[in-house]
């Protein structure tokens, strides 16, 4: 994945639980990087959760633009603290 790519984590996917939006994330994760962009539906990763899920592996989130009233563009980066 590019710099200028996002992961996309919208739930249009059919498939086993390896299309689940939340495990597609920290695949994405467990490799290490310190910053992702994603698009997400907020109806299915509510930012406060989100937030506490990525908190927990050290992890931050930064709502970038709203692309609808239900899809967001996010940046994931590590946490300074």
């Amino acid at each position: 994945m590019t710099s200028n790519e996002a992961l996309d984590l919208r739930t249009n996917k059919v498939g086993g639980c390896t299309g689940d939006p939340f495990i597609e994330l920290m695949n994405a994760l467990s490799k290490g990087i310190s910053e992702l962009h994603i698009i997400f539906q907020k109806s299915v990763m509510p930012i406060e959760v989100l937030k506490i899920i990525l908190k927990k592996k050290g992890y931050e989130l930064e709502v970038l633009k709203l692309l609808d009233e239900d899809t967001i563009l996010g940046k994931i980066y590590r946490s300074r603290y």
